[in-house]
């Protein structure tokens, strides 16, 4: 009780910034109490979690938290599945033949990876990684916007496509290394029973990109 704004802002900084041991919990509650609110911090790391997650949580919060402020407890509609039958999904399609085809396919597409990508940069990477980086928000204008989508259309392919094809173009103009290869997240919940599931439903899936010089953008 009695935390101040700069408290409570010290507490959730230090939160985020300290290390799960994943051996004891993957998940962290905390409640400040004030006088005019309280404020729930929920610290979970993303091994568990995904963007999907986070929003069915704090929609579940909601009616628990309605409902107990109307004093009528709310009782959450049992989950069609759980995170456990997903797991046993991917064990079943990696297992047998069906998944000694997919590791063939991606050890094939693999088998000549390119080196990492070389990139000038500002500073030295240090020898422990500290995600200690920046971003830098931009916005396309509606004309650019729909010029791409528009390119998109002319190659029967989709504005993603495009896109990904402008990055790897524009890290080879910085690298000048002709081959490629971003990570991309990509959803698994391609199931209707895993739309309201809590867990991490996201695969990394690596994208290769050989830049030609003589051959035109399409």
């Amino acid at each position: 009780p009695g935390h101040t704004d700069d408290s409570v802002e010290a507490a959730v900084r230090a939160g985020a910034q300290r290390a799960f041991v994943l051996e004891e919990a993957a998940a962290a509650v905390s409640l400040y109490r004030r006088e005019q609110e309280d404020i729930l911090v929920i610290n979970v790391h993303h091994i568990v979690f995904d963007a999907r997650s986070l929003q069915v949580m704090f929609e579940e919060l909601l009616v628990l938290y309605d409902g107990e402020s109307l004093g009528r407890p709310a009782a959450l509609p049992a989950p069609a599945a759980r995170y456990t039958d997903f797991v046993a999904w991917q064990t079943e399609l990696l297992s047998g033949e069906n998944g000694d085809t997919l590791w063939r396919y991606w050890e094939t597409v693999f088998a000549d990876a390119p080196p990492p990508l070389e990139l000038a940069a500002a500073r030295p990477r240090p020898p422990v990684l500290s995600s200690r980086g920046a971003s830098i928000p931009f916005a396309l204008t509606p004309w650019l916007s729909a010029a791409l989508a528009d390119v998109a259309r002319q190659h029967q392919t989709t504005l993603y496509t495009v896109l990904m094809a402008v990055m790897q173009m524009v890290l080879y103009k910085f690298s000048g290394q002709p081959e490629i290869v971003i990570g991309t997240p990509v959803s698994l919940r391609h199931r209707s029973e895993w739309s309201n599931v809590l867990g991490y439903f996201i695969n990394m899936l690596p994208i290769r990109g050989r830049i030609i010089e003589d051959e035109p953008f399409s």
